[in-house]
């Protein structure tokens, strides 16, 4: 993607920068934090949803990549998409703004709390979906 662009990553891609996909934009996105974090020094990376217009498919990769290339680093991500839980350590659970649950996946489920009950409710989602 970065060939196509005529500036590389200075190529503006606001609303009237180059045509790209949301997904591109992200990734871009994704991309030119993360050469910040390499330069910052900073022993933690924050992450807010930073694959939600992305495919499942390259989203799996990305995330991958990040954990891999960060491995030294504390990465806190907000996610929604349980698919992706199993390549974290530990999994923070919050409800109306409060930490309820903490630990593994496998931990959180064992638990039978708000966690495997979120566990169900993806599950049947995604049965329902295909």
């Amino acid at each position: 993607m970065l060939k196509r662009l005529p500036k590389g990553l200075e190529t503006n891609i606001a609303e009237k920068g180059v045509s790209l996909s949301g997904g591109e934009k992200q990734r871009l996105a994704v991309a030119r934090g993360l050469f910040f974090v390499k330069d910052s020094g900073s022993d933690i990376v924050l992450l807010d949803e930073p694959t939600s217009s992305v495919d499942i498919y390259n989203e799996r990769i990305i995330y991958e990549g990040l954990l891999e290339e960060f491995r030294h680093l504390c990465v806190l991500s907000a996610i929604h998409k349980f698919n992706l839980l199993h390549l974290f350590d530990e999994v923070l659970v919050f409800a109306h703004g409060e930490l309820v649950e903490r630990g593994t996946v496998e931990q959180l489920l064992a638990k039978q709390g708000e966690f495997a009950r979120l566990w169900r409710n993806f599950s049947e989602e995604e049965k329902a979906a295909g």
